[in-house]
């Protein structure tokens, strides 16, 4: 074996035993080659050969322009008719944060939620946009749309309890159910990646749901923005 071959395998064994042991945690980021190399005292190209390893053996990941990264496990959403995102995570044993990063009104709403939320394009709408932390990571986007003239205190409630279900709680309404759930695959606006922690090329799903009350009224439009190497749908 050259001097080289056993450098590059000594890199490659030591990383594979970090991610093993969970030193290098799930979703972690692996340090630069840069770095690796001034701490292994070794070539560049001896810790190229080791990273390229590693991702053959589907041991880490790589983002163009981000670097490598060692894989999260997936969580499950179920997406059902009463579909809830914070408290699917908890019962998967998650460590779920929630931040406000929006409360606003808009000006008109989209077409397509102004036809799932039932009023005119021409009317404004309530929105709340929230980040789930899932275990410490960024992993969706909610965006919630009401109908002001139905809950003109919504944005109020939602500043208070950053939860939805919270907030029609207080409003008296305990039960409701998903009428609809359309799923698409799209890239993140730069926006998007920015607050998600993920390479603009990295894929996402988008989910647009509708909440309806117990008499089939729709109370609320919701759009989620998901990371595809996060989270698996269960439909």
């Amino acid at each position: 074996m050259s001097p080289t071959s056993s450098a590059w395998d000594r890199v490659y064994a030591d990383l594979k035993a970090r991610i093993e042991t969970g030193a290098l945690g799930s979703g972690s980021r692996i340090p630069s080659q840069t770095d690796l190399s001034q701490s292994y005292g070794v070539p560049r190209h001896v810790v190229r050969r080791a990273i390229e390893r590693l991702k053959q053996d589907g041991l880490i990941g790589s983002w163009q322009g981000r670097g490598a990264y060692v894989p999260a496990r997936k969580q499950v959403y179920r997406i059902d008719r009463r579909t809830r995102f914070g408290t699917n995570m908890r019962e998967n044993g998650c460590d779920v944060r929630i931040e406000i990063l929006v409360l606003r009104q808009r000006g008109r709403a989209s077409a397509e939620v102004a036809k799932m939320l039932a009023v005119s394009q021409r009317e404004t709408v309530l929105v709340s946009e929230i980040l789930h932390v899932v275990d410490a990571v960024p992993t969706t986007i909610g965006r919630h749309y009401f109908d002001p003239k139905r809950f003109p205190d919504m944005l109020d409630l939602m500043s208070a309890s950053a939860s939805s279900p919270a907030a029609f709680k207080r409003l008296g309404i305990d039960h409701y159910t998903r009428s609809e759930t359309t799923v698409n695959t799209r890239l993140p606006t730069p926006s998007e990646a920015v607050t998600l922690d993920i390479a603009p090329s990295q894929p996402v799903f988008e989910l647009v749901g509708c909440n309806v009350d117990e008499r089939g009224s729709p109370i609320e439009v919701t759009e989620a923005i998901v990371r595809g190497d996060r989270i698996r749908l269960l439909i």
